[in-house]
């Protein structure tokens, strides 16, 4: 899989790199194109579309990348780009373009506080539900594209969706969406397939809900020391906030934790009276 001469060949025509029988990689034809603060999880690879889903981890398909490839992502939240290391799943085919999911880790820290992040959603869509296709693809290659399209059916591991909007090259491993008004994400976006491929009129997307991307997401979690949204991390839409501090003491009423003291010495509570001691102790410190 050469990718140069796959972004060639996506400049010249739109045809896709992969199996023999993928003839479109993703690029969104008849999208709109995304304004500034839209679309805010989203980034470019270069050559692939990917999603930030963690403090220090983004989404994106398996054959856009290979194990241990360092790869650059530009980021709409901030428009700076950063150093990433990717894992593809370790049963991708090539042939068939199953398991078509990838995480990449941030090479040091993590994403600024405020990033805002996708989570991913164990569900198969509804026939004719309304979902949010978005990527960087053809025919506006490098260029955040986003439309609306609905579910057709469920194929295997894919989802598909046959209509006006249609994934093109330099789209894949952007996520398709459940349907959101609010386009920066802010809100929430929920991630339901992968952006893999396209052919014949219509958009192939590995299915989120399918369990062999759970068993690769809890497995990479676990051996890269991550944390992902709709994983292990409950997010909703920017990076989860550390616990709040514990509420401070009311201050003491110390004549009343003098009548409770005097109380328990009359009624003799031992228990009672030790922590009724203890608040009185608090008042002549």
């Amino acid at each position: 899989m050469f990718k140069p001469l796959f972004l060639l060949l996506t400049l010249l025509s739109g045809s896709a790199y992969g199996s023999e029988k993928m003839i479109n990689a993703p690029t969104l034809y008849r999208g709109t194109r995304s304004v500034d603060g839209e679309f805010l999880p989203m980034g470019w690879l270069g050559f692939c579309t990917a999603t930030v889903v963690g403090p220090n981890a983004i989404f994106t398909a398996s054959h856009c990348v290979s194990n241990g490839q360092k790869v650059g992502f530009s980021s709409r939240f901030d428009g700076k780009k950063y150093a990433m290391t990717c894992t593809r799943h370790p049963q991708y085919n090539d042939r068939t373009v199953l398991n078509d999911w990838a995480f990449c880790k941030l090479d040091s820290g993590t994403f600024p506080a405020e990033m805002v992040m996708a989570s991913f959603e164990a569900r198969t869509p509804e026939k004719d539900e309304k979902l949010l296709l978005n990527g960087y693809g053809a025919p506006n290659l490098g260029t955040h594209h986003w439309g609306p399209e609905l579910m057709d059916s469920l194929s295997g591991q894919d989802l598909v969706l046959c209509g006006s909007v249609v994934l093109g090259g330099g789209d894949s491993g952007g996520s398709l969406l459940a349907w959101s008004e609010d386009r920066t994400g802010k809100s929430g976006f929920k991630i339901l397939g992968v952006n893999s491929r396209a052919g014949g009129g219509c958009s192939y997307f590995n299915a989120i809900s399918d369990q062999r991307f759970w068993t690769f997401a809890r497995s990479y979690e676990q051996s890269n020391s991550q944390k992902i949204c709709g994983v292990s991390l409950k997010c909703n839409g920017s990076a989860p906030s550390p616990s709040p501090s514990p509420s401070p003491k009311p201050p003491l009423n110390c004549w009343k934790s003098y009548e409770d003291f005097a109380f328990c010495i009359g009624t003799r509570s031992i228990p009672a009276c030790v922590a009724k001691a203890s608040e009185l102790m608090e008042c002549v410190k």
